[in-house]
């Protein structure tokens, strides 16, 4: 492993919060007095209008490089990676994807690294998030939706890192802000309250409940930082 520490954190699909929670182990990092590298190897349906990924990342991490460093590949039509990238005529540069990681070797006490959507979303043409956490030899964190369906996923993401031979130290359940696809007609998330449980039952990997609960109407979970 030539990344000294580190953490990959691996989500079970997009939108779960994996930014989210990035940034809160960023900023708390660097409250210890930590040096702390932070990793988006690619993004895409980056808005200039909106602040991308990587700059919550490199708020949070306190501006310690270019913010290039955090994320040298972004692209804006809203799809997967290497779709985005053809739109625009280019590729993703899976080289790249893997030197861009290492360069904070030396550069920083701990290094997080914030996968693209799910565990086998494509980075490239050839490359998922699962296949760069191999690349780089770390550990990961998994972190999911905490809402119905959450435990299925877990465990398949779970088989999928296992499956590679790498390890994981952690699941965090993250409760986001409720909306119509994870709430019932009361406006509730009944799931939510059960699936820790339920997950430690099939597995022995510690569980983290990430209890930040949004007022209704913050459709955003990173303005909660």
């Amino acid at each position: 492993m030539d990344i000294q520490a580190g953490l990959f954190l691996l989500g079970t699909d997009t939108e779960v919060g994996k930014t989210f929670q990035a940034a809160l182990l960023a900023r708390h990092l660097v409250s210890c007095g930590w040096k702390v590298g932070v990793y988006k190897p690619v993004a895409s349906g980056v808005n200039a209008a909106e602040k991308s990924d990587a700059e919550w990342l490199w708020e949070a991490s306190g501006r310690t490089v270019e913010l290039a460093r955090v994320c040298p590949q972004q692209f804006q039509a809203p799809l997967a990676p290497p779709v985005a990238a053809a739109l625009e005529h280019r590729e993703v540069d899976e080289e790249l994807l893997v030197s861009a990681a290492r360069w904070w070797r030396n550069r920083c006490d701990f290094l997080i690294v914030e996968g693209v959507g799910g565990a086998l979303s494509p980075l490239s043409s050839t490359m998922t998030a699962l296949d760069l956490a191999l690349a780089l030899q770390l550990p990961v964190a998994v972190v999911a939706a905490n809402r119905l369906g959450a435990v299925n996923h877990v465990l398949l993401t779970l088989e999928a890192i296992a499956n590679r031979g790498l390890r994981t130290l952690g699941i965090v359940l993250n409760d986001l802000p409720r909306t119509a696809d994870t709430a019932g007609s009361s406006g509730e998330n009944p799931a939510a309250n059960h699936n820790q449980e339920l997950l430690a039952r099939f597995t022995p990997i510690p569980i983290v409940h990430s209890a930040v609960q949004l007022p209704l109407g913050l459709s955003n979970p990173r303005a909660a930082l």
